[in-house]
């Protein structure tokens, strides 16, 4: 009897998926969709917070600066300041002890030629010393519509000593005759420390004056004065 033909094998079903009408974006497009919607957002939040602080600084900052007139300085002063700086430096390094002391107007005089205060002596003019330090300002401000504002009003700031950099100083209020000044850019302002880069960046960068003044261990306001000293660590 002859053998019977084998069958050949049947090919195994297929399970390919057809495309239909109105099937579901895949996952890959819905996140691309989604990272182009948050991108849109975030462009669209920057241009509006942008602009919006844009016009929040026009609100209380001017277009022309305030033309502060610095005091006249004897050659004597000038001398008397100098040797008072240079004694201090001299005792901080020779690890004694030591005191200096400024009045409003001697600190006007030192803005007026120290060569290290130069980039602000047009800016800024002290006007009191009490629990605080108060000087009036005009420094000039990027304005995103262009060109510069100028926040040309009262500062307070405390000078502070600081772990890292010494004698510094802490912007507390800002004020404008006239104006309100946003607390947003007053924290801003403080947080970042641009009144005491202003200041004592300058000093701090100074090859004789720079050691003394981040080594002061106190600094008090007394008597219409701001006091700084150094005290040698015991042992």
């Amino acid at each position: 009897m002859a053998d019977s033909p084998v069958p050949s094998p049947s090919p195994p079903p297929r399970f390919d998926k057809q495309p239909t009408a109105g099937s579901s974006p895949t996952p890959g497009c819905i996140i691309f969709a989604i990272g182009g919607v948050a991108i849109l957002f975030l462009v669209t939040w920057f241009l509006y917070a942008g602009f919006k602080q844009a016009k929040e600084l026009e609100s209380f900052t001017s277009t022309e600066p305030v033309k502060f007139v610095l005091p006249v300085v004897s050659e004597q002063e000038r001398s008397d300041l100098a040797a008072r700086l240079s004694a201090y430096a001299a005792a901080v390094e020779g690890k004694q002890a030591a005191e200096l002391s400024f009045n409003v107007a001697e600190l006007n005089a030192l803005l007026a030629v120290e060569p290290t205060l130069e980039s602000v002596r047009q800016n800024l003019q002290l006007q009191s010393i009490d629990t605080r330090m108060i000087a009036k300002v005009s420094f000039p401000l990027n304005a995103l519509s262009g060109g510069n504002r100028y926040l040309n009003g009262l500062i307070e700031f405390t000078p502070v000593i600081k772990s890292k950099t010494g004698l510094a100083v802490q912007t507390e209020t800002i004020s404008v005759p006239g104006h309100a000044v946003s607390e947003g850019f007053v924290r801003l302002y403080r947080e970042m420390n641009f009144l005491d880069d202003m200041l004592l960046k300058a000093f701090r960068e100074h090859p004789t004056l720079g050691p003394p003044f981040q080594q002061t261990t106190s600094v008090i306001l007394r008597d219409g004065s701001v006091v700084v000293s150094y005290k040698p660590a015991a042992g």
